[in-house]
């Protein structure tokens, strides 16, 4: 992936020799950097981690270093409060995690409130979604709580189901959110941390009573690793950082390219997945599907109307919910994404013929029935010739032939989705017939497509 971005980044700006350093001769590097040039730090989140927690933050700050993609590196950590609160006063408050109930999660609740300048509250782990709607509607002085922190993993069924659940509350509910600051990297009570503009962030259509408590344009939220061992797939995934937007090289590289650079990050991802042979479904490699879901979530932030990370994004959370990774009881984590694309996209209908179709319109096949142009081809033969031609268009250097390889490649995958519009990846399903496949993901495919199309349009 680091090849992936010199190459490109390499065509606008001209780059020294990359060095491979250690944690400790980063920062110090970081400490006598000079941030009049464009720096750019490829490392991995228990790295970074380790870096902040060694006083680096207020080097990379000072030098005006940001993350690029910061969901391969933390989790969002939504806070609500009850209208009307005095920030002065004891408060109350539950945090929600599904994946600890340690000190540690609650140590990172309690610095963001202190940033937000809720001093005085005491929390307990809470991870009951009915409960914590409760106990927020009655509010501490009736024996509930004042305020309710979800740090999940996205799309998080927790905070849809709460905000739907507090709506009716006698009293307002406001998303608490930081005004943005010169410093998006930092360390506060030993938590590593950064901001980032809470409309890159959104992943909820907010109920019409929950109101957010900044007005500014700009508000961010807060993103941390998780508490203790980093996951494996998080350990695996590069970060980017770069200073390029305070030197005024970012607006060069991104008027060059057409598209933001958080956008090519996330194609250098999902190529680099692809070339690398890395399957989702794949079991003897037990963190590839979290890999895939961290790598889509980047893709899908990057471009929010990216109709390939939409659907592949989608097909994945219907994957993982059909494996039984959401907790019995909780809400499915597609239905808070369908509800986003209706507000934001307009997307009718929850069924995934829907969503075909509104791939289809997004990527301009109104009229034609792809699928038609393959009669008498067994799925099998339009899967195999797909993915013979995507590979065959990674090593061609002529533009004329990578072009129609990859529309070939891209025509066979959408007729595929027409005759199913999920992927089942392995389930027993014998009805789905080859979308029960091990390693058969077609809408990421179509989404490496997209991105090999993109760098080809920036040489």
């Amino acid at each position: 992936m680091t090849g992936l971005l010199r190459e490109s980044i390499g065509r606008v700006l001209t780059l020294s020799p990359p060095e491979s350093l250690t944690t400790a001769a980063a920062r110090e590097a970081l400490r006598s950097a000079d941030a009049s040039q464009t720096l750019f730090l490829v490392t991995d989140g228990a790295t970074l981690s380790d870096l902040m927690s060694m006083d680096g933050w207020q080097y990379m700050s000072r030098a005006g270093l940001e993350l690029v993609n910061p969901r391969i590196w933390g989790r969002t950590l939504y806070v609500f409060a009850r209208t009307g609160l005095d920030s002065r006063l004891p408060l109350k408050g539950w945090i929600r995690w599904a994946g600890s109930t340690s000190p540690d999660v609650r140590d990172r609740a309690a610095a963001v409130m202190r940033r937000l300048g809720y001093v005085n509250v005491t929390f307990e782990t809470m991870n009951a979604t009915a409960r914590m709607v409760d106990a927020f509607n009655r509010g501490g002085s009736a024996g509930g709580v004042d305020i309710v922190c979800i740090y999940d993993e996205e799309p998080s069924s927790t905070v849809d189901s709460f905000v739907t659940g507090v709506t009716g509350a006698k009293t307002g509910v406001r998303l608490l959110l930081l005004e943005p600051e010169t410093n998006q990297l930092l360390v506060e009570g030993g938590v590593p941390a950064a901001t980032m503009p809470y409309s890159a962030q959104r992943f909820y259509a907010w109920p019409a009573g929950v109101s957010l408590s900044a007005t500014a344009p700009n508000s961010s939220v807060v993103v941390t690793p998780p508490p203790g061992a980093a996951p494996a797939n998080e350990a695996r995934l590069p970060l980017f950082l770069t200073n390029a937007r305070r030197t005024k090289d970012l607006a060069k590289i991104e008027n060059a390219w057409k598209i933001g650079l958080d956008r090519v990050v996330s194609q250098a991802y999902l190529r680099a997945l692809f070339e690398s042979g890395v399957s989702r479904c794949n079991e003897r490699d037990p963190v590839s599907a979290a890999q895939f879901k961290t790598v889509l979530l980047s893709s899908f932030f990057a471009s929010r109307d990216d109709p390939y990370a939409v659907v592949a994004l989608t097909a994945h959370l219907e994957y993982a919910r059909r494996m039984r990774t959401v907790e019995p009881g909780s809400a499915d984590p597609v239905i808070a994404l369908r509800k986003m694309l209706a507000a934001e996209q307009q997307l009718q209908g929850t069924d995934y013929s829907a969503l075909v179709k509104w791939l289809k319109q997004k990527i301009g096949d109104r009229e034609s029935n792809m699928r038609a142009q393959f009669a008498g081809y067994p799925d099998e033969r339009i899967y195999r010739d797909a993915i013979a031609a995507m590979r065959a268009a990674v090593n061609e250097s002529r533009p004329d032939e990578r072009r129609q390889k990859l529309t070939q490649a891209h025509n066979g995958l959408v007729a595929l989705a027409e005759a199913a519009p999920v992927s089942t990846c392995g389930l027993a399903t014998p009805d789905r017939g080859l979308w029960s496949a091990i390693d058969f993901e077609p809408y990421f495919f179509l989404a490496v497509i997209d991105a090999m199309n993109s760098a080809e349009t920036r040489r």
